[in-house]
């Protein structure tokens, strides 16, 4: 009977300090801050998939813009270069990264020709829109000029 009362208590003790192990943690990694982006004249799509291990987001565009918003879409008000910050956390520490996105306007050079000689260019640069525009303006304009026989020839600088 002592030896059985021995072998239960020594039992109870077992489960007990097995039973009551306080489980580790996992520990989270420190973040990685990562974006790629594609560019629609004005309007760039960033995305942060490439970002490990990250919680928060934080964008500054380089424009007085920010977001908190993981993958945003973010329209520029006008062409020029921009230093955009991209800062992600978690638990365990905050990372960021920073890359200059650079968006340039398109240019044309548009000449006006009268019977084939070429009589006045301009050149223009902006949006998609604005240059169509523009090319149709000047098709008009060569036309009343050159008594409607003007012809624009219209092409990318």
């Amino acid at each position: 009977m002592k030896n059985q009362f021995k072998l239960l208590v020594t039992f109870l003790i077992v489960i007990v300090f097995t039973g009551c192990k306080k489980e580790e943690p996992e520990e989270i990694s420190a973040p990685i801050s990562c974006f790629t982006y594609t560019v629609d004249e004005l309007k760039v799509t960033f995305n942060a998939d490439c970002s490990e291990n990250a919680v928060d987001f934080f964008w500054d565009f380089g424009d007085n813009e920010t977001t908190q918003v993981g993958s945003p879409v973010h329209t520029y008000e006008k062409f020029g270069a921009y230093k955009v910050v991209l800062k992600v956390d978690n638990e365990s520490g905050t990372n960021s990264v920073t890359e200059t996105i650079d968006l340039e306007a398109k240019c044309v050079r548009c000449t006006c020709y009268n019977d084939g000689v070429p009589e006045s260019s301009q050149d223009f640069c902006g949006s998609d829109e604005d240059k169509k525009n523009f090319e149709a303006s000047t098709q008009t304009l060569c036309s009343v000029s050159a008594g409607n026989s003007g012809t624009v020839i219209c092409q990318e600088i």
